[in-house]
This record gives C-alpha cells, structure tokens and sequence, in this order.
C-alpha cells in the first residue's frame, strides 16, 4: 500500500481498519485511507505527521516498508487479514448469539433466524473478479449452453428455454397455469429430462388426477367422479373406473417413465426446500414452481420484499456455475381498474419485483373473454402466450388452444384430431355400457 498508492482503493473495498486486531494497526491504516480519500500522497512522514509517533509507529513503518518494498503478493495478505478478522467476528457474534438466545421469550425460531443472520453478517467479502468484454470464447459459451424444446413450435421459433434462465410465466385466477406447467413438466419428462415440480397450492392427488387427464386424454370432470364418487357400486361409476384403469395399463411404459424422471412435490415450499431436493436429486436441469407468491418465505420483511427475494434466489438456482438448470416459476396476475374504469388484467407490485428479476416473462392470457368476466364452460378455448420480457431475444406472441376436458394446451394446426378425439372420449366416458 505504502508502494503504489493506486492499491489503496481496491484494498479500501474489501478491508477496514476494524478487521485489523491491534488499536496501533487500525489507526495506521485509517490514516492511510484519509491520505488517500484527500488525493494526499501515501507516504511515512505524510502518515506520522497525522497520528503523531507516540507509540513508536514510525519504527513500525520503516519496518514494513523494508521488509515489504513492493506490493507484490498485497493480495494473499488482504485474504489473511480478512479471513483472521471473519473468524473473530464468528466468536464475537457466537457469544451474542448464546447470551441473547438464552432469553426466556427467545423461540426455537427465533433462534434459527438469529443464527441464520448470524452466519450471513459473518461472510468475508470477496476480492474483485473483474473479466474483459468480448472474450475469443463468448459464442462458443452460449452455444454451448443446454437448450430445452417445448411442443409448441410458435414458442421455440421465439424463445427456446435454456439453462441459467428463470422463466416466469404469469397468469390471472383460474386461466390454466398449473395445466400449463404441468403439460411442460410432463413432455420433458417423457423427453428423459429429470424434472422436479414444486406445487404450493395443489396436493399431490389433484395433481395426480391432472396429469391422468392429459395423458390418456380422459375427460377431466369424468375421472375426478370415478375417484371422488361414494357410489361405488354404481353401475356409471364402475363403467368409468374400467375405462380408466384401461387407459392407464394401454400407457404401462409411459406412466414408468414419467414415474422415473418426474417428482412432485406439494404443500408447504420454502425456497431451502427446493435447494435441498434438487441436491438431493443430483441436480436435475428443470424446475417448475407453482407458483412462486405460495412459497413459504421468512418473516419480519414486507411482502413485496419478500417476493423479490424469493426471485433473487430462484434466479441463483437457476445460474448456479455448478448445476445450471432453468427454473420455470408461475407467478400470480391480478384484476385492476384502469384509468378509464375498464377491468383489465394488470401485473401486480409483486410480480413486477419478479419480472426486473427474471429473464423471460410470458403472459397467458384467455382470447376469448374480456378481464373480470366470468366466462361459461366450453370445450375449446382461444389462449394466447404473449412474451413480454425477453433478455436474449425477440418478444412476441403465440396463439393456443386449450382443452379443459384434457387438461391440454396445444397449438391450432395440431387441434383437429383432439377435437374428434373429444367427441369420441364424451362416449366412451360419458356414456355407460
């Protein structure tokens, strides 16, 4: 520091004069700083001059600068002072810690958030990793990076999700995001890609009755009455039961392989837990979140805060240098008056705090009705897919349809055959034997 004055700045981000134990070693390098901050030259005489030389510094000083005539290696040294003045501070707050948790009114919970606090506050701050722009490598980089084909080509043709993404698809109530993060979960699953599902709102038999739906294309309303009916003995309700359990042998060796490369796991999710299941799984590439404002968070923020830490570290995962994966998150839209008293759909603060944070946003929204309608029952319906944040390419616009008896989303040049499909399946479900 005392060689090339220039260090003095970059050691000043990662040191302060407290991570030095002696009273002697704080004051020395406090005036260092104030030299430097006043564009003062960093020099013995300049710093004696400002502390004085009653305790023998200038000895001190004039050592040092013998024994270490360049900054070479200034480096390592900032790495010891740092690390030696981490572990102090551990001791310290670990102290604290037991004397403050010892309190009668102090909770087992309390006591985790404390700690927790206490493990952040006590992190080393890194030295700087600067790198160039316009690296030999940088396409060779992003090619290399693992793409993820969706069944839906209009989509592919605009963003093709790849790893280090967090895609947040946002919906209003009861437009069918659960039904289309579940159709993408299935399909890469049946693609052999490990998926984990995260569902917050559903239990794993209503998910389980979601997924029967769409992959033997049995009527949705149908199967919930076969396994939700009392009447078993019910002449309808056996017909029904038989037809399932013939659709699901006909799908044996598909139903293992979703068995085998999807988990599902549902109710209460914090974002700890979803760590630790991927590790646990070995760190599959794709996750779904269903949907993100459901997930258990920690308390004493405010919720928008809390959201928007949630999408922090949902966009950690998803960069993670180790295990890249894509993370696909559903994210809660709500009704709104406009400015002209219209109904409209509008994103909430919530999901704003989640759109700065991801890399794709998509919207999906109902063609068909207008926002705050409520729209009656019908078999097939105009959906649209609209991109509206896109950090590595275009945005724009899908079109899909949207089968609620399948539980299906697909794409209008490939709806002819699920529409006979349905009539054929309203007989074979609907109508007793």
């Amino acid at each position: 520091m005392l060689a090339e004055e220039d260090i003095v700045q970059k050691v000043k981000i990662i040191l302060v004069p407290e991570d030095f134990s002696s009273s002697e070693h704080q004051k020395i390098v406090s005036c260092i700083y104030n030299l430097s901050d006043n564009k003062k030259h960093v020099t013995i005489p300049n710093i004696i001059e400002k502390i004085g030389d009653n305790d023998g510094e200038s000895s001190y000083l004039l050592g040092l600068a013998i024994d270490y005539p360049s900054s070479l290696g200034y480096e390592e040294h900032v790495d010891i002072v740092k690390d030696k003045s981490s572990v102090r501070k551990i001791v310290y707050n670990a102290l604290e810690l037991a004397q403050k948790a010892s309190a009668p009114h102090v909770t087992a919970e309390v006591a985790m958030e404390m700690g927790k606090k206490l493990i952040f506050d006590s992190q080393p701050v890194q030295m700087i990793q600067s790198e160039e722009l316009f690296a030999e490598d940088d396409f060779e980089v992003y090619a290399n990076k693992e793409k993820f084909p969706t069944k839906w080509k209009s989509l592919n043709d605009i963003y093709l999700p790849t790893e280090g993404n967090l895609c947040v698809i946002g919906a209003d109530t009861n437009t069918g995001k659960t039904t289309l993060a579940l159709n993408l979960a299935m399909e890469y699953a049946l693609m052999n890609q490990r998926v984990l599902f995260f569902s917050c709102e559903m239990n794993r038999l209503d998910i389980s009755l979601k997924a029967y739906s769409y992959l033997t294309l049995g009527m949705q309303k149908e199967i919930k009455r076969a396994f939700y009916s009392p009447d078993v003995d019910d002449p309808y309700i056996k017909n029904l039961k038989n037809n399932i359990l013939h659709e699901r042998e006909a799908k044996k060796n598909i139903i293992e392989i979703l068995k085998k490369n999807l988990r599902v796991r549902s109710g209460e999710v914090g974002i700890e837990d979803v760590k630790r299941e991927i590790a646990a799984w070995n760190y599959p590439k794709l996750i779904f979140i269903d949907y993100i404002q459901e997930m258990r968070v920690s308390k004493g923020h405010s919720r928008y805060e809390e959201i928007a830490q949630l999408a922090h570290e949902l966009k950690k995962i998803a960069m993670n240098d180790s295990h890249p994966c894509i993370v696909f998150a559903m994210s809660q839209l709500t009704r709104s008056k406009n400015e002209k008293g219209q109904t409209t759909n509008l994103v909430t603060r919530e999901a704003s705090d989640i759109k700065n944070k991801c890399d794709v946003f998509l919207e999906l929204v109902d063609l068909e009705h207008k926002p705050g309608d409520k729209p009656e029952y019908k078999e097939k319906v105009k959906m649209g897919l609209n991109i509206h944040k896109h950090r590595m390419g275009p945005r724009g616009n899908i079109e899909l349809l949207f089968f609620g008896d399948f539980q299906t989303f697909t794409e209008p040049y490939d709806s002819g055959w699920l529409e006979n499909l349905l009539q054929e399946r309203k007989r074979k479900f609907c109508t007793p034997k």
